[in-house]
């Protein structure tokens, strides 16, 4: 008899998960039921997605992959959590629902326990325990001493206590019958104390699951914490409106004048465990937020007359708090260094690509040089366009502008650079005239655009540093090491921010402006995931080659080390090792081609390289570690994190410090011993829901979210005056928050 998959069984239980703008939370919920001890067959997960405005899709489908228990989505538009989760047991198909939060992660015992919880005794609801997860932060390590969400009674086995959704579970048919939970609270506060409240009125018990228990993560700052006592106050001053207790509402704000409870909470905290330092800490930030949750009783117990349907102190925070408003407000002028249509996987492709949604965008493309433009008139792919080209894309939302060829030995010699820079700086300026831009924000990619800084008008300036320019112009022949680094200083000092995808390349520009960030390479995950969707699961893009495969999918160029990988391939014959890439520019080409093992296929589609990527069984970024690859972020090695295959890499500096997700080896015999490991581990669960939530984290969403939060800050700091010069101050938190130490953990989402 064919055993019942996940989609065909009926569930025991279905986990709603309401969740907005936590992508990052929720992978790693959906991953941790993955590794429930309850048959997956048995539960279902429901995540409602109330209003997401990015990366919450990607996460969801990472979590599909592999996952042998229903993922069903619901999509709304902002009302609130009692709303998501009313929406979610709606299409429940089990007779008991369990709840928990996108900044929660169950034990592998949870759902099992809450469960067993639910079907035990007379049908009521159930709460399981929440701890707060590890933290080093003040706000993260007071919760935990505070046992902020850990109710004592729970962990004892106790009834009557008070469910919280982040952990708890009701039987389906006492929702419906009640209603579900009062979507006129908007926001998180009050509406699971008044849920707890009709139950009980229907004589139904609370009971306690103490075995199932969930880490919550809180805030690594105190001022959400306050945020959220003050909603939980307003909530529950609401429910004492209604019910008619406003005194109990005021005598609840007049504890606020007990400051005696300040020693007293430093000397409980302190016999709890905590440092003499800590425990005074604590008694103060508790103090706090209990006086915040005080202020939100009364402001919901005698400051709403009404229930409108967003709260008005609620809707004003949130208008005063809408990320990124007047950086959204700009046209953005973005000077690039690649053509329209090449290389959608780079960096300045992938930026456009999000900026077109909410502004106008003029995207001016790198044209060719003479030399090219004389190729193309004998039919090679360059184009031709002698005298600028002008075009519209979206009617007045984007255009494209191709400007006139490229002066020949620019890099050489700098007269002749200059030059160069006064032409484009005109040929942009009536370009954006023509598409009716004034005092936009000028985003260049070029390193060569000093003169075209405080052309435009502009309200801001962006240099965006890809490449180790002076390293890479030079080792291809097309430049000097001298005149490349003069120029791209002389654009660095000259414009109001700097982002670098490497640190070194940004320890290299900070001296010439302090603006300077840190911004590595991602992954467009939607677009990988959409792919591997989509892949044909017969269909192997590498069948001819035996396995196992080792592959290198990306641009070769002069950044592989040819010699390791001949040796690399002598030492394991019984390997097939694949380049898949453009070949042009890779001098170690012809040595590797004697090798009978070694492969080099040339470039395939972009839409086809999640394919070839999924067709590996490990993934290489055999790359030289010298003064080039000092300053490169390979942009394939997110897109490797994404597709799931094992890596191994030589120590380059923008890999080095991943090596939880990356093997790294520094020379032959070392990588041939971090390969064979690599495909020892390569089905290994745990190993692949790493690689996977690292590559989401590292995604062009957080990246460019990254980037508008920086720029956002620097319009409301900067006059629309230009600048010449750097601005003064200490390095902005890019570079110091978000350092080489930092790729994997992003503290400004």
């Amino acid at each position: 008899m064919r055993e019942r998959t996940a989609s065909e069984a009926a569930p025991r239980v279905s986990v709603v998960v309401p969740t907005r703008d936590r992508p990052d939370g929720l992978l790693r919920l959906l991953l941790a039921l993955r590794a429930q001890s309850l048959d997956p067959v048995t539960f279902e997960a429901i995540v409602v997605d109330d209003g997401s405005s990015a990366g919450t899709n990607a996460a969801i489908e990472m979590a599909r992959r592999g996952a042998r228990f229903a993922i069903r989505t619901v999509r709304l538009s902002g009302r609130g959590p009692a709303a998501a989760r009313n929406a979610g047991v709606a299409i429940a198909r089990a007779r008991t629902v369990a709840f928990v939060d996108d900044d929660c992660e169950p034990e592998c015992d949870w759902l099992a326990a809450l469960v067993a919880a639910a079907e035990t005794g007379e049908p009521g609801a159930v709460a399981g325990r929440i701890v707060a997860a590890d933290a080093t932060s003040l706000a993260g390590r007071y919760a935990a001493a505070a046992r902020l969400l850990d109710d004592p009674r729970v962990e004892r086995g106790e009834s009557g206590v008070e469910p919280t959704t982040a952990n708890a579970a009701f039987p389906k048919n006492v929702l419906d019958s009640l209603g579900g939970f009062d979507e006129r609270f908007v926001a998180p506060g009050g509406e699971e104390t008044e849920l707890a409240a009709r139950i009980r009125a229907r004589g139904l018990p609370i009971r306690s699951a103490p075995r199932a228990v969930v880490r919550h993560r809180f805030p690594d700052r105190v001022g959400p914490l306050f945020r959220t006592a003050y909603r939980y106050g307003v909530g529950n001053g609401i429910i004492l409106r209604r019910e008619g207790r406003r005194r109990h509402a005021a005598t609840t704000a007049l504890g606020a004048l007990a400051l005696h409870r300040l020693p007293l909470a430093a000397v409980a905290f302190s016999r709890a465990g905590a440092s003499l330092l800590d425990a005074a800490r604590f008694a103060v930030v508790d103090f706090a937020r209990k006086l915040a949750y005080k202020a939100g009783v009364v402001a919901g117990a005698f400051l709403r007359a009404d229930e409108p349907a967003a709260p008005s102190h609620l809707a004003r925070a949130d208008a005063a708090a809408r990320p990124h408003s007047l950086f959204a407000q700009q046209d953005v002028v973005v000077v690039s260094n690649q053509s329209r249509h090449e290389g959608p996987s780079q960096p300045v492709h992938q930026i456009v690509k999000r900026l077109r949604g909410d502004h106008r965008v003029l995207f001016v493309e790198a044209n060719h040089s003479l030399g090219k433009i004389v190729l193309s008139l004998l039919g090679k792919p360059y184009a031709l366009a002698p005298f600028g080209r002008f075009r519209v894309e979206e009617e007045g939302r984007f255009f494209v502008y191709t400007p006139p060829p490229r002066l020949p030995f620019r890099h050489f010699l700098r007269p002749i650079g200059r030059l160069q820079q006064r032409l484009l700086a005109r040929s942009v300026r009536r370009a954006a005239a023509r598409a009716g831009f004034e005092s936009p924000i000028l985003w260049t990619f070029v390193h060569q655009s000093a003169a075209l800084v405080g052309s435009l008008g502009e309200r801001l300036a962006v240099y965006h540093c890809v490449d180790p320019w002076g390293e890479l112009i030079p080792a291809a022949g097309m430049g000097r090491r001298e005149v490349v680094l003069e120029d791209e200083r002389e654009t660095a000092s000259r414009v109001d921010v700097v982002f670098a995808t490497a640190a070194a390349l940004r320890d290299d520009l900070l001296p010439h402006n302090r603006a300077s960030h840190y911004v590595p390479n991602a992954v467009d995950a939607e677009a990988v995931l959409d792919s591997i969707r989509r892949l044909d699961p017969g269909r192997d893009t590498l069948a001819p080659l035996p396995r196992p495969r080792i592959g290198f999918v990306g641009a070769p160029e002069r950044k592989v080390d040819a010699a390791l990988l001949e040796a690399v391939a002598r030492l394991a014959p019984e390997w097939t090792f694949v380049l898949v890439g453009p070949l042009r520019n890779f001098p170690g080409r012809r040595q590797l081609r004697k090798l009978p093992n070694v492969k080099l296929l040339g470039p395939v589609p972009p839409a086809d390289v999640p394919a070839t990527l999924s067709a590996l069984d490990v993934a290489i970024i055999p790359f030289s570690v010298d003064p080039l690859t000092r300053g490169v972020s390979p942009l394939k090695l997110f897109e490797y994190l994404a597709a799931g295959p094992p890596i191994v890499s030589t120590p380059i500096p923008e890999v080095a410090d991943l090596r939880d997700v990356v093997r790294i080896a520094g020379d032959a015999a070392a990588f041939r011993r971090e390969i064979a490991e690599a495909l020892a581990e390569a089905d290994d669960p745990e190993k692949l829901r790493q690689r996977i939530e690292t590559a989401h984290r590292n995604t062009w969403d957080h990246r460019v979210a990254d980037i508008a939060r920086v720029l956002e800050t620097k319009l409301r700091t900067t006059s629309d005056s230009r600048r010449s010069q750097s601005l003064p101050g200490p390095a902005a938190p890019f570079g110091s928050a978000l350092g080489r130490d930092r790729v994997r953990d992003r503290v400004l989402r």
